[in-house]
């Protein structure tokens, strides 16, 4: 008996130091974040710091750390040609007017409303060789109306005799002829 109540208290001491052990692992591991967290704090205020004084001081400190702001300098343009080669990658284009990224099938900006002459809008003119009397979006052959502006397309009668002239002048004649009669 005497056995099984020492190894009792043992087991009950064990455990309790093994209590102790895991409160202090958990309180280490907390100030341990804790620092981390801290370091990275500092780290972001030196950069900051730097950042703060590279834009307010590079121009005359070109003497003292010539080559860290040349470094600095290099970095920035292989980062602008890496997002570069990302932008042209995924298709995207900015708009020429207020830099936005867009899709390369948008016709107007999403941030300004400024309309956009891209490289797809042209090509899709090219094919189809008609645009809206509107806009100037490209006119596919079987569309009714304007998939840019609304405005319905004018339908092209087919060339008689009465017609022919009007026909050698082009669809605008038709339209034309057809508003003066209105």
């Amino acid at each position: 008996m005497a056995f099984m109540s020492g190894l009792g208290r043992k087991i009950t001491q064990t455990g309790h130091e093994m209590v102790q052990k895991t409160k202090e692992a958990a309180e280490i591991i907390k100030y341990n974040g804790l620092i981390s967290e801290e370091e990275h704090r500092l780290e972001q205020i030196f950069s900051r710091l730097g950042t703060e004084i590279y834009e307010q001081f590079a121009p005359m400190c070109l003497e003292n750390f010539g080559d860290i702001v040349a470094e600095i300098k290099e970095s920035q343009a292989k980062l602008q040609d890496y997002k570069e080669h990302i932008r042209t990658v995924k298709g995207i284009i900015n708009c020429p007017h207020c830099s936005q990224e867009l899709s390369p099938d948008a016709a107007f900006c999403s941030a300004c409303g400024h309309r956009l002459e891209n490289e797809n809008t042209a090509s899709s003119a090219a094919e189809t060789e008609r645009t809206c009397p509107n806009c100037n979006a490209p006119m596919p052959e079987d569309f009714l109306f304007c998939i840019e502006c609304g405005t319905p397309y004018p339908q092209e009668e087919p060339c008689t005799e009465e017609t022919a002239p009007a026909c050698e002048e082009g669809p605008a004649a038709e339209t034309k002829t057809e508003s003066d009669r209105t």
